[in-house]
């Protein structure tokens, strides 16, 4: 189920990368009202300038780009294109032929192969943060299956289908422009166990999602603590951060 070390080392190079839309706001507002989808070299320098990741679309180009630069054969994939539901991710193809679903956007702890005999057999650990997973063949794609270990089972589909360039940017530039809430995850170890784990803030709450359900951290008071608190986790700037409030219209805790 493990992806071989050449797709392994595209996805680790983008470890610490924030899955966010904290940016999506601030390039909102950067471009005036009508946003576009940022290129490779924006999100490149945008990176190393604010600290910035992206939301899945941003996070799933730039990871496709980086494996055909490495020479791993990867196509975005995804659900309800054009849509407030939307999600998309890679697939990647390994040296061993195998097809490996690599999702940025929902903070995977590696990719997983989704092809081949015996990927719908069973749940397998070390895949995704607190869960385990299971792949079910869907009819022109597939589903993942989450399970906590309190036995509360989630789900993420995926349609494998392939899709043209244009049909890619169209989904990404129609995305770029739903503004809804400022929110951001990210995997870091957990500060009492020191195992990996998913941090979220979302609506003035910020919380470790952990295998047994969310742990929530005690509140801020103003949005300078909230700026600063999510900068420290992860690493984006806090002037990005308190462009973004402004742009999502977000004033004050709440």
């Amino acid at each position: 189920m493990k992806a071989p070390a050449e797709i392994l080392r595209v996805w680790n190079h983008f470890a610490g990368v924030p899955m966010e839309t904290f940016t999506k706001g601030w390039w909102h507002a950067r471009c005036g009202g009508v946003s576009r989808q940022r290129t490779i070299a924006e999100m490149v320098e945008h990176r190393k300038l604010h600290g910035a990741g992206g939301n899945c679309f941003d996070l799933a180009i730039w990871l496709r780009h980086a494996f055909c630069q490495d020479g791993v054969p990867a196509r975005v994939v995804g659900h309800d294109l054009c849509t407030e539901d939307a999600h998309v991710a890679v697939v990647a193809t390994g040296s061993d032929g195998g097809q490996y679903l690599c999702d940025m956007g929902d903070l995977w702890l590696q990719p997983i192969r989704i092809d081949g005999p015996g990927v719908s057999d069973g749940w397998h650990a070390g895949f995704f943060p607190g869960r385990e997973v299971q792949i079910a063949p869907t009819d022109g794609g597939i589903e993942v299956l989450y399970r906590r270990s309190t036995g509360k089972v989630g789900r993420q589909s995926y349609d494998l289908r392939v899709l043209s360039e244009d049909e890619v940017m169209a989904a990404c530039n129609h995305c770029q422009n739903l503004l809804r809430r400022p929110f951001c995850e990210m995997l870091l170890p957990h500060p009492e166990t020191g195992v990996v784990e998913h941090w979220e803030y979302d609506k003035a709450k910020s919380f470790w999602n952990l295998a047994a359900g969310p742990v929530f951290e005690a509140p801020c008071g103003s949005m300078e603590a909230w700026g600063r608190r999510i900068s420290q986790r992860t690493g984006m700037s806090e002037g990005l951060i308190a462009a973004a409030f402004a742009a999502y219209g977000v004033s004050g805790p709440t």
